[in-house]
């Protein structure tokens, strides 16, 4: 045996760690296609207001005094921009907070506080001071000459290649993150439709805390147990009740080790234990989990009968693959009994819902010290009309046992999809974002081209060029940019889906389904974001154009 070591903030946010470091990531996606986003319509303006910063440069004009001014005005954008990004997230708060289940004050303890609002205005200032610094010093590389005698439409050309290449990283980083967030929405998918192994629907169950040095007495504990059932059954609703010491998930189980009668003591790093639990005789039949093999146990295994014991299919498999265990005995240990295993019943995801189950074996509460602590209760209605008379009865046998915790198993089973569902919403939302954000990008790039290239747009139609051919060739420019961007987008997120590993559950990071459809969807994005400027290029007038300058 060996022990695990670790830090206690290990112990509390390890789980959530690599969670908060993909969404931190998915925010700073969104952020560069923004940033992108902005820098192309910076760079636009820059270049068509080439002429004006010549003539101010012409007239005595300082360099330091035009990048001041551009980048002022960036700064005044980013901060307008933030404000309205404050309000929105304030919003967005109130939204989160009514999607955590009842008991998960997680969320609802989130606020904006004087560390939110300063790293708000920190990165709104960084993100104007970024987009604004390449459009500045491009609107500086101006040949005076060159602008004050062409003007016009000519004069404002240039920067084509650098937006073209921001396009392409927006829809790049679009990608990654939209093939992020469908293999989590996936996986989110398979979790939801897991077999847990029992009935979920219609069950109550009951946390309660009874003094163990009260019922150390086996025949204590029985009359605990039968005076509690008994009142409980008796309640009108009620199909059922059992006791154990753990219900599926709301807890993962003990583990114990033991030696086979008839095997070898396993050696090396191999351990032979088992999950384990105290169970009453209708326990089992309350949660639905089906016999597979032999009889459950029963009211006839009381603390003088010979020592039984239930185990799961994967006990089975694992310690008697290939015959009964009906009948085969183990021991924990040399000064214990024997228990005999009377039956095999179904596995049951005890420790979470994408944890596989391990081999596991049900004890008869009778005949073990430990205390089973958890009420399981199988309703006709609502299980939480029940909760109030649920509480009388346990009440009315020890009035001074404490209820923990009483909650369905159909909200014990949110609360452990719970992280899960707010990590594929929020990722989600920003790959739809980042999706928003870079149909724009294309179109703005290309209704920007098309803008700039009228009178070339106008000649070729004048030469011969048929409408459909102009809009085939405005539509080509989105679609090839969109395709440059996946292409780089597949590359990049081979590697960087592979940090999703760790959350997904039936799906692999690099699933070719995902990718082919992703890739699909943004190939239509950007055809749909390139078709505007196309019409627009198509209905382009060759004579009007002609006469421009």
């Amino acid at each position: 045996m060996g022990a695990f070591v670790a830090p206690m903030r290990e112990h509390f946010v390890g789980e959530i760690r690599s969670t908060l470091l993909v969404l931190l990531a998915a925010v700073g996606f969104v952020l560069l296609i923004a940033c992108a986003n902005i820098a192309n319509l910076l760079l636009a303006r820059a270049t068509i207001r080439r002429r004006e910063i010549a003539i101010r440069t012409a007239l005595g004009a300082g360099r330091l005094e035009i990048v001041r001014q551009l980048l002022t005005e960036n700064l005044l954008l980013a901060l307008c921009g933030g404000t309205v990004g404050l309000l929105i997230s304030l919003w967005s708060l109130r939204f989160l907070e009514k999607l955590v289940p009842s008991g998960i004050s997680g969320l609802a303890s989130l606020s904006v506080d004087i560390r939110v609002l300063s790293f708000t205005l920190a990165i709104s200032l960084l993100t104007g001071v970024i987009c604004g610094l390449v459009p500045a010093f491009q609107a500086l590389r101006v040949d005076l000459h060159h602008v004050l005698k062409q003007g016009g439409a000519r004069a404002a050309a240039g920067g084509r290649g650098l937006q073209r290449a921001l396009v392409v990283s927006e829809v790049a980083l679009a990608f990654v993150l939209t093939v992020g967030a469908s293999l989590m929405i996936q996986t989110l998918a398979r979790v939801r439709g897991i077999d847990t192994g029992f009935r979920t629907d219609h069950i109550l169950s009951v946390r309660m805390a009874p003094p163990g040095r009260k019922y150390r007495d086996a025949a204590k504990r029985t009359a605990f147990y039968d005076g509690i059932l008994r009142r409980v059954t008796a309640l009108p609703g009620v199909v059922s009740a059992g006791f154990s010491n753990g219900v599926p998930i709301a807890f993962k189980g003990w583990v114990d080790g033991f030696t086979i009668e008839g095997q070898p003591t396993l050696g090396g790093n191999t351990i032979t234990n088992a999950n384990y639990r105290v169970v009453t005789p209708d326990y089992l039949r309350t949660l639905a989990v089906p016999l597979r093999q032999g009889r459950t146990i029963d009211s006839h295994d009381s603390a003088d009968a010979l020592p039984v014991v239930l185990i799961n299919e994967a006990m089975k498999r694992k310690f008697w693959p290939n015959e009964s265990p009906l009948g085969k005995r183990f021991r924990f240990g040399s000064a214990e009994p024997w228990i005999s295993i009377v039956g095999v019943v179904g596995d049951v995801r005890q420790a979470g819902l994408d944890t596989a189950p391990r081999a596991e074996l049900y004890l008869p509460a009778t005949q073990r010290p430990d205390l089973a602590n958890w009420l399981a209760v199988r309703t006709q209605g609502d299980p939480g009309h029940l909760a109030a008379a649920v509480r009388e009865a346990i009440r009315a046998v020890d009035p001074d046992s404490p209820i923990a915790d009483v909650r369905s198993m159909e909200d014990i089973l949110d609360r452990e999809v719970f992280p899960r569902h707010v990590n594929t919403l929020l990722l989600a939302v920003f790959a739809a974002l980042a999706l928003l954000l870079a149909s724009i990008g294309v179109y703005g790039v290309l209704a920007y081209v098309v803008s700039q290239r009228t009178q070339e747009i106008g000649i070729r139609m004048a030469l011969g060029a048929s409408p459909a051919e102009v809009l085939q060739s405005v539509l080509g420019q989105g679609v090839a940019l969109g395709a440059a961007g996946v292409g780089i987008g597949v590359v990049a997120a081979l590697g960087v889906t592979r940090a999703l590993s760790k959350l997904l559950f039936g799906v692999t990071p690099t699933d070719p389904a995902t990718f082919v459809l992703v890739a699909a969807v943004l190939l239509a994005v950007a055809a749909a974001a390139s078709y505007i400027p196309a019409l627009k290029a198509m209905r382009v007038d060759p004579i009007a154009a002609l006469r421009e300058e």
